[in-house]
């Protein structure tokens, strides 16, 4: 996910204890990093900890099914993010735009 500016992961037992996500029952994939140069960051407000649980309108349980609705989403075209906050328990929905033209 470097061309979008952000690293994910798959939510492990070892990411759960390291991000507090221990009592999180959220089925998504894990944001690790953010470049603070990015869109992510600076557009979408993405931030490490944050849970991916659905992109494009497509649920996505693991880093498979995030590449795979991510890969069906044309270049150039803007695409929309559900987002589950562990920190608040609340769900955050925002929008990227897939590089290319």
């Amino acid at each position: 996910m470097e061309e979008l500016g952000f690293s994910i992961a798959d939510i492990t037992p070892e990411l759960a204890r390291r991000f507090n996500l221990e009592d999180t029952d959220v089925a998504g994939v894990l944001i690790t990093d953010v470049d603070p140069n990015s869109a992510a960051y600076r557009e979408a407000n993405l931030r490490r900890g944050l849970i991916i649980t659905e992109v494009d309108r497509k649920p996505v349980r693991n880093v498979e099914e995030f590449e795979k609705a991510y890969q069906a989403i044309k270049p150039g075209a803007t695409f929309l993010l559900r987002l589950y906050d562990p920190q608040s328990g609340g769900t955050l929905i925002t929008a990227l735009q897939k590089p290319g033209s």
